[in-house]
């Protein structure tokens, strides 16, 4: 939805009364009447979120998914479908076209183009031809620092930045004020006690958000394990980047764009208006500040902390790191004067930085592939996740051990299933979840390997069987 914001106003302009904005945030009422207008042919372009490839349209001519190797085209409550794959059968069976637009595209999907599948057209250059920022990796080892945040080069830039009258652009991509609350005495951590992660401290509300299922709890003064009265705030959210910039450089003027300022109706249009209109010097936030807006001002993009997207228990953390620093470089040097970008890291070495810095997809690519290609990882195969979740620990396990045979030997010829085992994060509001994951080359063996393990398992009590086909989280 922030995305669109510039969008609906570009739509709407060059299509005046005949755009329909569909997304989450419309009332049932006001759903209703835009489908009834896209349904009597009214409205002639739908904008939206992923719903929005359901519009009624009639005679529908053409699909435009942008960024389409956005996870958030996935929907993974309920009936699990990914947007992205619903345009392409739905442009088949209504005999549309469809176009999947991307500077950084699914390593899938390159492949399919690289194969024939998919047209291919690339654009060589931005527009007006103006230059790609320069990208710099600075070493948080070894850099001077102000803070455990922020390197000094960063700061310097982005005084500088202010003075020159530019705009900037700061990502991290974690919410709250601390992912972490701890007894200096005992070392007690605050968790979630319905899933098995730790609790975020968002400082404006003085309250421990658990970002998975919503519970909060207000931390009381003593520690609950050993009755000590010293805490320590651990790691960083983008309320203390916040605190510490304001802090620092006290003359910018700052706003920062994620979920918990965004609730609002309208209040991600309010944000992005105010960055057109020079009312704010700095945008900070998690990756909704990198998505594809246009803000001509803005000659200075920067991570605070790229060691987060990088160290993903996921195969495909690396191309999401890459697509995101990518992104949010490419925020920068959009108007008259050039761009630069700074990416913080404690690991700098790592591969991704190499094709981030030279804007390098094509090397990205060929680099990521060859090691799928030793895993035998998408798209040299495709996947198939079964998730099994359960009231108790205990059940988990004792169930496991009864189906973990009758898995094993529904296994067909050329489909590998790993686990079962427990998913990365175990525990989700209140339910202990175990997965496997089938691999396979082939599509008819891979969906009948599936079907005979839910055979095998279908009469299992007190379990809940989830089926997620090509997978895009693993956690």
């Amino acid at each position: 939805i922030a995305l669109t914001a510039q969008m609906i106003d570009r739509f709407q302009s060059r299509f005046p009364g005949k755009t329909a904005f569909l997304h989450s945030g419309l009332s049932a009422g006001e759903r209703i009447a835009q489908w009834k207008k896209i349904r009597n042919g009214e409205i002639k372009v739908a904008l939206g979120v992923r719903s929005a490839v359901f519009a009624p349209f009639i005679k529908l001519g053409l699909i435009v998914v942008d960024e389409e190797q956005e996870a958030s085209y996935k929907q993974f409550e309920g009936l699990r479908y990914n947007a992205r794959d619903v345009a392409l059968a739905r442009a088949k069976l209504e005999n549309a076209k469809v176009i999947l637009g991307s500077a950084t595209p699914s390593i899938e999907t390159f492949y399919n183009a690289g194969k024939g599948r998919f047209s291919y057209l690339r654009l060589e250059h931005r527009i007006d031809k103006k230059p790609l920022p320069r990208v710099e990796i600075i070493d948080m080892t070894e850099a001077d620092k102000k803070t455990w945040s922020f390197s000094n080069r960063f700061l310097d830039a982005l005084k500088e930045n202010l003075s020159n009258g530019h705009q900037s652009l700061i990502l991290l991509n974690r919410r709250g004020y601390s992912p972490f609350l701890m007894c200096v005495d005992c070392g007690h951590t605050y968790k979630c006690p319905a899933c098995s992660i730790t609790l975020t401290f968002h400082k404006d509300t003085k309250t421990l958000n658990c970002h998975y299922c919503g519970s909060y709890l207000k931390p009381g003064d003593l520690c609950p394990k050993c009755g000590g009265s010293k805490r320590k705030y651990l790691g960083t959210g983008t309320q203390r980047v916040e605190e510490e910039l304001c802090a620092l450089i006290p003359e910018l003027t700052l706003q920062r764009m994620d979920r918990d300022t965004t609730r609002k109706k309208l209040s991600h249009y309010r944000i992005v208006k105010d960055m057109e209109n020079k009312k704010i010097d700095a945008l900070l936030g998690t990756q909704m500040v990198a998505k594809g807006h246009h803000f001509p001002d803005v000659t200075l993009s920067a991570i605070v902390s790229a060691d987060i997207a990088l160290n993903l228990p996921d195969f495909r953390s690396a191309e999401r790191a890459f697509q995101l620093f990518t992104q949010l470089a490419g925020r920068a040097g959009r108007g008259d004067f050039p761009g630069r970008a700074y990416i913080q890291s404690y690991e700098p070495g790592h591969y991704v930085f190499d094709y981030v810095k030279g804007h390098d997809y094509a090397g990205f690519y060929k680099k990521e592939m060859e090691l799928r290609r030793e895993l035998a990882y998408p798209p040299f195969s495709r996947l198939i996740r079964i998730i099994l979740s359960f009231r108790t620990r205990d059940a988990a396990k004792k169930v496991i051990k009864e189906i973990t045979g009758k898995i094993k030997r529904s296994a067909a010829q050329g489909v590998e299933i790993l686990g079962p085992a427990p998913a990365p994060i175990e525990k989700i509001r209140n339910l202990w979840r175990w997965h496997l994951i089938l691999k396979g080359k082939r599509s008819k063996t891979l969906r009948q390997a599936a079907g005979s393990i839910l055979e095998q398992i279908r009469d299992v009590k007190n379990v809940r069987i989830d089926v997620d086909v090509d997978p895009i989280n693993l956690l």
